[in-house]
């Protein structure tokens, strides 16, 4: 028997309306820009919801608007679900207090469940949200289905060694991992751009396919943020795949989100398949043999993002340019420095692949006692 199993093998399973109260937002009037303008409170919109630590937010409003609509504050540490749209059943952890629109559910933080480890049970329950899911038209539900959710509860002792092993392999991804990389790279020249270390041959799917061939899409609302991971892909026949569905793409890609840079929406390719496709709203970048791993610790750190949302223009969907990605400037490392830094993300990986193993047990766990209870 696995550690994991040993940790939440005797949990029991509660509904979440017996142990969590939830509430959700709403929108200040559009129209009436003194709700917005010059706002300094947070205001998230369910499309920011998307399975990741929520830091910022794009919007701010103003009291005015806050006392005029329907947006309540919720606390930090609150666990968020997202109800309507493409992103419906995706899950965030607020690190700040913040308002939200009406498409947000906040699970309010409880004495009952410590809310990293809520954040995470919570996550484990997506596709079950996205099966409740109602309306062909615009995906959604509602807080009384969110309510309904069951989950494990172990004793709160329990709960913190999870947290410990999550924050461990936090701590190994970007904790560690970045101090290594300040020593290495501290005081190394700019000498190039991301261009530089990519191949630009990125295939066009008018080229590559005929009309009434299958392909899989991957759009933006398909990356998972926090793992860097693809949750999965749409089918479609070329001739009624959306206008967006233009690049060919390939395992070892690496597709950087030019939309709303702040969610950091990236992820790299892990599945061989030959159909792939991605969305125009995506960079795709190829890396060139060795370039990998530092190209993705590249446009995941906080100077590359901070550079792109101040270069992104646009209202509701800031945006940067696929050159405005290719050319960000970097220290483009020599071969060696490309190795070391291959070698402490591959061990950060491994790091991180604890996380997920405890997770997979805990909806395994979660899964036995649903069906000891029917």
């Amino acid at each position: 028997m696995s550690q994991f199993i040993e940790m939440f093998g005797d949990s029991s399973v509660v509904r979440l309306e017996d142990k969590i109260a939830t509430q959700s937002g709403g929108t200040p009037n559009t129209k009436k820009l003194k709700y917005y303008e010059g706002g300094n409170m947070p205001w998230l919109s369910s499309s920011e919801v998307n399975q990741g630590y929520i830091f910022s937010t794009e919007k701010f409003i103003t009291q005015e608007g806050l006392d005029n609509s329907s947006a309540r504050w919720i606390p930090k540490d609150s666990v968020l679900i997202a109800m309507y749209g493409a992103t419906a059943g995706r899950v965030g952890l607020s690190t700040i207090p913040l308002t939200t629109n009406q498409a947000v559910c906040a699970l309010l933080p409880c004495s009952s469940f410590n809310p990293i480890f809520l954040y995470y049970a919570v996550c484990q329950k997506t596709p079950w949200m996205i099966s409740q899911c109602r309306s062909a038209a615009q995906p959604n539900i509602s807080q009384g289905i969110i309510r309904s959710m069951e989950l494990p509860i172990p004793p709160m002792a329990k709960q913190m060694q999870f947290v410990s092993i999550a924050k461990q392999a936090n701590k190994s991804k970007f904790g560690d991992f970045k101090s290594q990389f300040i020593e290495m790279f501290g005081g190394k020249p700019i000498n190039g751009t991301i261009r530089d270390l990519t191949e630009q041959n990125i295939a066009s799917v008018k080229r590559t396919f005929d009309k009434n061939d299958y392909i899989e899409y991957i759009d933006i609302s398909s990356i998972d943020n926090t793992t860097r991971t693809i949750l999965g892909t749409t089918q479609y026949i070329v001739k009624k795949a959306p206008s967006r569905a233009q690049q060919c793409v390939k395992k070892g890609d690496i597709l950087v989100s030019m939309v709303r840079p702040i969610n950091r929406n990236i992820a790299l390719i892990t599945k061989d398949m030959p159909n792939l496709v991605a969305s125009t709203g995506f960079c795709v970048l190829r890396p060139k043999e060795g370039c990998r791993e530092y190209i993705l610790s590249v446009v995941l750190s906080d100077a590359y993002t901070e550079k792109m949302c101040d270069k992104a223009s646009g209202g509701l969907y800031p945006a940067v340019s696929n050159g405005d990605v290719l050319s960000y400037e970097i220290h483009v490392a020599d071969d060696i420095l490309l190795r070391k830094v291959s070698a402490i993300i591959i061990q950060a990986d491994k790091s991180k692949s604890v996380i997920q193993k405890a997770l997979v047990y805990l909806n395994d766990i979660q899964s036995d006692e649903l069906r000891k209870i029917a």
